[in-house]
């Protein structure tokens, strides 16, 4: 479960005189001097009501600066859940947002992405960053996290 996907992971980075190691190197390089760039907009929801009922999709649009970063280094999130459990991150739930990929006249990327309502009560949402490459072990393994405030 965790030591052929490990060799098979390093067996890859080592091939070809281990020119993918280099380059995710320069990669993680490039995320930590750059990630302090990345700046949250405006956070908007569709919907006017009120009151959400259990089972309601709830759309979030947000709009993000990267600064020197591109959307295929972050993974956008939804981080959401009841506000009374906010000591409690087990309770809380995760949605991926998308993005066109295009920056828009401000030079920000707009990411959407949709909550589906699972519990009753207050609930309470944020965007969380986290970096994104396929060699990484983690998201959390270059200890960057961007939360909205």
């Amino acid at each position: 479960k965790y030591y052929v996907p490990a060799n098979e992971r390093r067996e890859l980075l080592l091939d070809s005189q281990a020119e993918k190691a280099k380059k995710f190197t320069v990669w993680k390089n490039y995320i930590r001097q750059n990630w302090n760039q990345i700046h949250v907009g405006k956070v908007q929801t569709n919907t006017a009501a009120k009151q959400i009922f259990v089972g309601q999709e709830y759309p979030v649009t947000t709009e993000i600066n990267l600064g020197q970063l591109n959307p295929e280094d972050v993974e956008v999130q939804i981080y959401y859940g009841p506000l009374e459990d906010q000591n409690k991150p087990q309770n809380y739930s995760t949605v991926v947002m998308n993005t066109t990929l295009e920056k828009n006249e401000d030079g920000n990327y707009i990411y959407n992405g949709v909550i589906k309502s699972r519990r009753s009560g207050q609930q309470g949402f944020t965007i969380r960053i986290l970096p994104k490459n396929p060699f990484l072990i983690s998201p959390f393994e270059l200890g960057v996290v961007y939360w909205a405030s």
